[in-house]
Parts: C-alpha cells; structure tokens; sequence
C-alpha cells in the first residue's frame, strides 16, 4: 500500500477485528491512553481517531505498563485460563481445546538438535512448562522446573506405514487430552517416515498459547534449532515478560469480582444484564434430539460463494464502519430468529483474548 491517509478509513482498507485490537493495543501503550476496540469501529480514520484520543487523554489514567516484578507465592490464573480450567472442571479432560499443528519435514533433519531445541523453547516459555493446580479449590499456576517439563517427545519410527496409519497416529497425537492438574500444555512427537522425511506434531492447549503466540513460538524454535545443529545454546536474551508477570498485572488492573467497584465487577454486571433472560437453547428443527453431554464434534458444509456476494457484503460493511464477519453473523442471526421465531439469539464464536 503506497499511501494512507488520515481520512482513509481502516476498514475500508482492510482491517478487521483481530488487527482492530492489535491497532489500538499499539496506541493505548503509545500514547498511554484506554481506548476500547469499539472506539475505533465509531472513529475509522486517523483524524477521528486522533479526536478521540484527544478527547480522552486528559481524563484517562494511563495503563500500567506491563514489567516483570516479584512474583508473590501464589500466581493466580488469567481470567482466560480461569474460564478454561472451570471448563477442565465440569466436562474432565479433553481435547477441545488442542491447537495441533503437523509439519511435513522434508531432506535431513538432525533429531537430537530438534529435540534439544524444542527443551530450549520450553525452558524460555514458562507458559508452555505450568501445570495449574488447585489447593483449597482454588487454581494457581506452578511452573515446572525445566528438567522435569515432560512434554511427550518422543521419535516414532513410522517407516512402511501407509498414509491411513500415519494419519490415524497424528490424530491420535492432536487428540491429547491434557490434565491440567498435572501436566504441562505442550505434546511434541516426531515421526520419521524415512531417513528424509519426518512429520513433527506439536499440540498446544488453550490455556498456554492462541494463534498469536504461535509466530513467536515457531521463531524461537527455528533460532534453537539452528543453534543446536552448529553445537552451541541458543543466544537469546531472556525474556522481558513471562505470562505470570501479565497475570499479576490484568489482575492488578481489573481487580476483583468480590469488589462491586472493581473494573472486572462492572463487566461482570453489564453482561450479566445484557444476557438476563437470554434462552440457555434455542428451539431450531433439527433431525434428531440434542445430545445429554454436548459432544463437541462438529462438521463443515460448503457453499458457493461467489465474488459479487463477498463484494457486496464488503460494501454493506463499509457504509456501516464494520467488518464482513459483522454482516455475516448479523445475517446469521436474523435466520436462525426467522427459524426459531424467537427475538433473542446468541451466536457463540472462537474470539481472540
């Protein structure tokens, strides 16, 4: 893109929810302000944006930067871990919350330095080594020491299998269902096909990473292994910030829920409001009964979709200073309220946290 201009709207551009919320990350810790993503959906261009801020930025007080500091006894979990271990809690373990990646590696690969440097990686990122423990009912996080991380390296001689069977392995592999009491959230295995190709899975639960933290991950291990081939340690400087540190300081900031004046107590409340009354199902004509326990497995159905239909919603999400998944959900939930007949829908989504 060659020129941006102030009156340019970032929508109109390209931008959408997941850069929305990196864009105004980056202008709450330049400018020391506290805008929320909505301000940017009201004020698209520099210029408004610019009024905004300088509307604000005498009667905001200015985020806390995020800095490591002594970490207390008990390291308590992150809202989102929260919400992910209540879940552990309630349905056991499962594998619902993997993200599983495999990778076809092709020509030689020096599996000692690989599996020397993915003990690098986890030995830099404490989250990928934290086990969270309960005492009293009360979830902590405990990061494990790196020499006794056991994150299920192991190499698997898959040589002759045929693809039905690699394929079931590796499933097998993704489907991991962790224990999150007492193991820590990273599964490594390698399978070598020949002495030329390998397939490496990594699976990663929610609770330790999302997609974003996935591009620093794979850099790290790429510096480690690269190291370890050339037979030296990773040169790396150590990191400014582990997840505990950003912890300690969401909940330093949002407070706590038993506090009615807490940030977290308003959220909590405005939800609870917009959500009062809301049909825990709705009432759709399906084919067969709900299952007692939700089983989680869910299925895909293609459509055609043409690139008139993408323009148009395009432009429906411009002239309202939104985005196409905007328009889409909007469009969803107006049939699926025709088809239950019901005025209240509640459409759940993957979001980023």
């Amino acid at each position: 893109m060659e020129r941006v201009g102030v009156e340019d709207s970032f929508f109109e551009l390209g931008g959408d929810s997941l850069s929305a919320m990196r864009l105004i990350a980056a202008v709450n810790a330049g400018l020391g302000v506290d805008l929320s993503v909505r301000v940017l959906f009201e004020w698209p261009t520099v210029a408004g944006l610019a009024s905004c801020v300088g509307g604000v930025s005498g009667s905001v007080v200015p985020v806390v930067p995020l800095v490591a500091g002594p970490r207390p006894a008990v390291v308590p979990l992150s809202f989102t871990q929260s919400g992910l271990w209540f879940l552990e809690q309630v349905q056991g373990p499962s594998a619902v919350y993997n993200m599983a990646a495999a990778f076809r590696l092709g020509g030689g690969l020096d599996v000692d330095a690989l599996g020397a440097a993915w003990v690098d990686v986890v030995g830099r990122h404490e989250s990928l080594r934290t086990v969270f423990a309960a005492v009293g009912g009360v979830p902590q996080q405990v990061v494990v020491p790196v020499e006794r991380a056991d994150f299920g390296w192991r190499v698997v001689d898959a040589g002759g299998w045929s693809v039905g069977r690699l394929g079931e392995a590796v499933a097998a592999v993704a489907g991991y269902a962790f224990s999150l009491a007492t193991e820590i959230p990273l599964r490594v295995v390698l399978f070598r096909v020949s002495a030329d190709e390998h397939v490496l899975v990594c699976v990663v639960h929610h609770i330790a990473g999302d997609g974003w933290s996935m591009t620093p991950l794979a850099r790290d291990l790429g510096v480690a292994y690269a190291a370890r081939c050339a037979g030296c340690v990773p040169g790396w400087a150590p990191l400014a910030v582990q997840y505990g540190d950003y912890t300690l300081w969401q909940r330093a900031r949002l407070g706590d829920l038993a506090d009615e004046g807490s940030p977290i107590a308003a959220q909590l409340a405005y939800w609870q409001r917009v959500l009062a009354g809301m049909p825990e199902r709705l009432a759709l004509p399906t084919d067969r009964p709900y299952p007692p326990v939700a089983d989680h497995r869910g299925g895909r159905v293609g459509i055609d979709w043409s690139v008139g239909l993408q323009q148009q919603i395009a432009r429906v999400a411009r002239e309202h200073n939104a985005t196409s998944f905007m328009v889409v959900q909007a469009a969803l939930a107006v049939v699926l309220a025709k088809i239950s007949a019901s005025s209240e829908v509640a459409v759940g989504v993957p979001v980023a946290a």
